[in-house]
């Protein structure tokens, strides 16, 4: 039964029970004192049962608005989270820029020591931008930050592969700067291919983070 069903019912046996007593004292009714002596457990009892439906109606109402504060409290917090993670996604056309230019390892002309080295400093030169650009407007965006408690289990790996990737390329950095600068041309070209190995993880953690951050608003909706 409803709030109002229990009051209604409360009210009826209240009126009974009143109206009854009254009516017998208002009418003098012969014997009405021997009456209530003898029905006064009845009585009581009906009393008592409107009570006790009285308060299981006053408890059922207060169940419903505390309800309702819990739904209007999680709606309140679900609306910040789809806000926070809107933000996010809102990067996805700048990580997908930042994408579409990974650098590139091309091969050198040659095999010459020169020809090599200035080839890994271009490449440095290009590695070093590039992962400056994705932790600024991007990976390490305040944005994607603030969100990152909001990552499910697999959006929150991918996160940290990126992020680890990213520290691979500043090994790599540092490898092909020195590479460019000394040392013999198997160490320069060494260097080259693993930072295309690397380059190659970042390719595919980073397009699976784009996604993941795309479709992360719909999880608050």
């Amino acid at each position: 039964m409803k709030f109002d069903d229990f009051l209604f019912v409360a009210a009826i046996i209240v009126s009974i029970g009143v109206g009854l007593c009254i009516g017998l004292g208002i009418n003098d009714a012969p014997g009405a004192y021997e009456v209530a002596k003898d029905w006064q457990t009845l009585f009581a009892g009906i009393l008592a049962v409107a009570a006790a439906m009285f308060t299981v109606g006053q408890m059922q109402r207060s169940d419903a608005l505390q309800e309702r504060r819990h739904s209007h409290l999680v709606r309140i917090t679900l609306r910040a989270d789809y806000l926070q993670a809107r933000r996010a996604a809102s990067l996805v056309d700048v990580m997908e820029m930042i994408w579409d230019d990974l650098p590139q390892v091309l091969p050198p002309i040659n095999s010459d020591i020169d020809v090599v080295r200035k080839a890994n400093a271009e490449l440095e030169s290009h590695v070093r931008d590039w992962v400056e650009w994705l932790r600024e407007e991007a990976v390490g965006h305040r944005f994607v930050e603030d969100c990152e408690p909001l990552f499910d289990p697999d959006t929150a790996i991918i996160y940290d592969a990126v992020k680890d990737n990213l520290e691979d390329l500043d090994a790599i950095e540092a490898e092909l700067r020195t590479t460019s600068l000394l040392g013999p041309v198997d160490a320069a070209l060494a260097a080259r291919t693993r930072a295309e190995a690397v380059l190659g993880e970042v390719s595919e953690t980073l397009g699976n983070f784009i996604e993941c951050l795309r479709v992360l608003p719909d999880e608050f909706r």
